[in-house]
């Protein structure tokens, strides 16, 4: 927020590059309301289930993970060519997504 904060104008009012992240953190924490989260999940409800999911895999046991990784090993070369169109398939989709670049690669 700090890096890639500009002025903006709010109410005629000029906010310096400075403040932005902190008029952004106090609404976060003041003026939040659950409803905005129904329109979020509309427009995002296959990132939101992707990132539960992928937190949800760094709960399981080692033991568990391990004996997923041997299943994907063992199992029919038509399963993992399923699985690795479905991922393309991800990418592809998120990838027309509207995803700010990493700060760092724009220098």
């Amino acid at each position: 927020m700090f890096f890639r904060a500009d002025n903006i104008e709010v109410e005629g009012v000029v906010i310096n590059a400075f403040e932005v992240p902190f008029v952004m953190l106090r609404q976060i924490f003041n003026d939040f309301d659950i409803t905005f989260f129904v329109h979020f999940w509309d427009a995002r409800a296959l990132w939101i289930v992707l990132t539960f999911f992928g937190f949800l895999c760094h709960a399981i046991p080692e033991s568990k993970a391990q004996k997923c990784r041997d299943l994907f090993v063992k199992s029919n070369i038509v399963i993992k060519i399923l699985i690795v169109l479905i991922v393309m398939q991800l990418v592809v989709q998120f990838q027309g997504e509207s995803f700010q670049p990493f700060i760092y690669f724009q220098f």
